[in-house]
């Protein structure tokens, strides 16, 4: 799910905020081809938003099982396990 916001006020170099709500569920381990084309969909749908909102802030937030997402101009925060196993 992507949310587009456009806050009354924000900088001049920021025309929008869009957050990214991803859920992706992939059982396996990391080779197998389920985890591949989640993470190929999320890929993708990143792109598109790059592209489409290209002076907007972006944030992807999400729960990502099994899989380690390696997104061009993005830092990931959280790099811990937040689970048991």
């Amino acid at each position: 799910m992507a949310i587009l916001v456009r806050p009354y006020w924000s900088p001049r170099e920021i025309s929008s905020i869009v957050s990214l709500l991803i859920h992706a569920i992939a059982f396996g381990p990391p080779t197998s081809a389920v985890v591949k084309e989640t993470s190929n969909k999320i890929h993708e749908r990143v792109d598109t938003l790059e592209k489409e909102y290209a002076h907007s802030t972006i944030y992807v937030l999400g729960d990502f099982n099994s899989t380690s997402l390696k997104l061009p101009r993005f830092k990931q925060q959280v790099t811990c396990t937040t689970r048991k196993d």
